[in-house]
């Protein structure tokens, strides 16, 4: 488009990219809008960064997804955290919830809420050492937050209590069945 002299626009963009992604073509809408955006200093809509991030986690382009979320703050739009936390939790690494904090932060770390969404998801998913080893590579501050803290003391709680009927169950096993 740029080589042929076209001016393009975030509308003519958004068309565009709506269009590969409903073709499956995901990969190749957020090629055009890498180029669109870095080479042709385009400012695409923020709708147009939601939708595609949205895309980009559905076919499982994770790093291209957070590139997309780091866009975002460079165009000064508020970011596009929610589909994030659900994908990581059950697709993804502590190492990618890390580099998902990473794209999230602007001069802090982000909000405890947002460690704590993540790390609840993991426990839905049944992730626990996953949770405990991003817990350990969590800011100290996070860490020791009181909603952090009784998380992850609920778990434990929660374990040893299986344990405890887990115990109970083969003792009964074994007068059972001597």
């Amino acid at each position: 488009m740029i080589e042929k002299g076209l001016d393009a626009d975030a509308n003519l963009l958004d068309v565009i990219l709506k269009g590969l992604c409903s073709h499956e073509k995901v990969e190749e809408a957020y090629s055009l809008f890498v180029e669109m955006v870095d080479k042709a200093e385009l400012r695409p809509w923020q709708g147009t960064c939601r939708r595609l991030i949205g895309d980009l986690l559905r076919v499982n382009k994770l790093d291209e997804a957070l590139a997309l979320l780091k866009t975002m703050k460079t165009c000064k739009f508020p970011p596009f955290a929610d589909p994030f936390p659900p994908y990581i939790a059950k697709h993804g690494t502590v190492e990618d919830a890390r580099n998902f904090f990473k794209a999230l932060t602007v001069n802090t770390s982000p909000a405890p809420a947002a460690y704590l969404h993540v790390l609840k998801l993991f426990f839905a998913e049944g992730r626990y050492s996953e949770a405990q080893d991003l817990l350990y590579k969590c800011p100290n501050h996070i860490r020791k937050h009181p909603h952090v803290t009784k998380l992850f003391e609920s778990i434990k709680v929660e374990c040893l209590c299986l344990l405890i009927g887990f115990k109970q169950a083969m003792i009964g096993e074994i007068m059972v069945n001597p």
